[in-house]
């Protein structure tokens, strides 16, 4: 009988020393403490902190987050619960937030606080990452998607907030609390529409306005390289003589301006319309454009192009030259167009 005693007493002396055990041993990313308590690392939650907490941002639609300690009453927003929990360790509100300025000041009329996945998406708890609902996107949610994302503006514009969209119509000026959360398309020259999808036709004088055929012009534009020396010599300023070089700046039926890639001096017919036709997205179509060389020789070395948008509408015309110019004092002076 006294053995019988004897055992019984090792026995329970053995179980008042077990310690006690976290659930998964709090799975790595936590310390298990009293109570059988996990108190889980930073971005880690659940009584195991086997699950990940998502990111956050400004919230695009407040909500309030209900009766958190149980209470049975919901407590204003300057009172804060829940502290140390795993999503807010420094405590939150169970109803809208009441937030404060930078100098500490409380904000009663305040909205737009932080939350997870910033209200537009729900946290997947294995991987950490915000499930988006549609229309948004980022590691938080916190941007409004641009029209048709992924493939954002259909090819043919660039994804830009609200403030820098404001910014390019004029120097406007956004700093409302969703300045860098709505994103909007800025199209390319000949496009439009929300997501950039519809083409801008093209611009033209009214048929009515022209009266007969004999009224129709074509554009016609004239450039004249000139030099101030005996020789149709040009240089760039370098101390080799290579050729001087200049460029068209090229205006659309959009108002978008586009520069060819430079050409040299004293260039063929060929190389000009060449340099033209090489404008990217087909502005100028090849075989549209024509152009003629007219040699000018009197006290100045003068070439000039005349190029005509309508290849299949030649005319000669007669070009006089009344050119008013500085002289350049420098050696080897180069005259821009």
């Amino acid at each position: 009988m006294f053995k019988i005693f004897l055992v019984a007493a090792c026995v329970a002396s053995f179980v008042n020393v077990v310690d006690a055990e976290c659930a998964n041993a709090c799975n790595g990313h936590g310390k298990c403490t009293s109570y059988d308590m996990c108190i889980c690392n930073r971005n880690w939650q659940a009584n195991d902190c086997s699950e990940r907490v998502c990111m956050y941002g400004l919230a695009h639609v407040d909500s309030p987050k209900g009766d958190l300690d149980h209470s049975g009453a919901l407590t204003g927003p300057d009172t804060t619960v829940a502290d140390n929990s795993f999503n807010y360790p420094y405590g939150t509100t169970e109803k809208f937030p009441q937030m404060q300025d930078s100098d500490l000041q409380n904000l009663p009329n305040s909205a737009h606080y932080y939350m997870e996945c910033s209200n537009k998406g729900t946290c997947n708890r294995a991987t950490g990452e915000c499930q988006c609902y549609e229309g948004y996107d980022g590691v938080a949610c916190q941007r409004a998607s641009c029209p048709g994302y992924p493939n954002s503006c259909s090819g043919h514009g660039v994804c830009k907030t609200i403030q820098q969209l404001a910014n390019s119509d004029n120097g406007n000026v956004y700093k409302l609390w969703d300045k860098d959360m709505t994103m909007g398309c800025e199209c390319d020259a000949g496009y439009s529409g929300p997501d950039c999808s519809l083409r801008d036709c093209k611009y033209g004088v009214d048929p009515l306005y022209l009266d007969d055929a004999a009224t129709v012009r074509y554009s016609t534009w004239d450039f004249a390289v000139l030099t101030d020396k005996a020789t149709a010599t040009f240089t760039d300023g370098q101390y080799d003589a290579n050729n001087g070089q200049w460029a068209i700046r090229f205006f659309d039926s959009h108002g978008e301006d586009w520069l060819t890639g430079p050409i040299a001096a004293g260039s063929s017919c060929a190389t000009v319309v060449a340099a033209l036709e090489a404008i990217p997205n087909n502005v100028i179509p090849s075989g549209t454009i024509s152009c003629t060389v007219d040699n000018i020789v009197n006290e100045l070395e003068t070439k000039a192009w005349t190029v005509d948008t309508d290849s299949t509408n030649r005319r000669s015309e007669t070009i006089w030259y009344r050119m008013a110019f500085w002289v350049f004092r420098q050696t080897n002076a180069l005259l821009e167009i």
